[in-house]
């Protein structure tokens, strides 16, 4: 990758979590300009970012159950 074209990446990156998913890739097409390494770059942050989209680590859903869950301690 090119120096300065990770800044690149991650903007056009986060430009496309504005649109709609389906838009997504047209509008990485568009802002990458024909520079085909620009566009795999974002791209591929794209499908990292999808893959996990709907993943909650172990320790946060652990965390978040013992939160809701009502306390089960008694006196003495």
């Amino acid at each position: 990758m090119k120096p300065g074209n990770r800044q690149e990446v991650e903007e056009i990156f986060h430009q496309a979590l504005q649109h709609d998913p389906a838009e997504r890739e047209a509008f990485v097409r568009e802002a990458c300009h024909g520079d085909s390494e620009l566009h795999r770059e974002v791209l591929s942050l794209m499908a990292h970012h999808d893959e996990s989209a709907g993943f909650e680590p172990w320790a946060a859903a652990a965390a978040a159950q013992l939160i809701a869950a009502p306390a089960s301690f008694h006196p003495g």
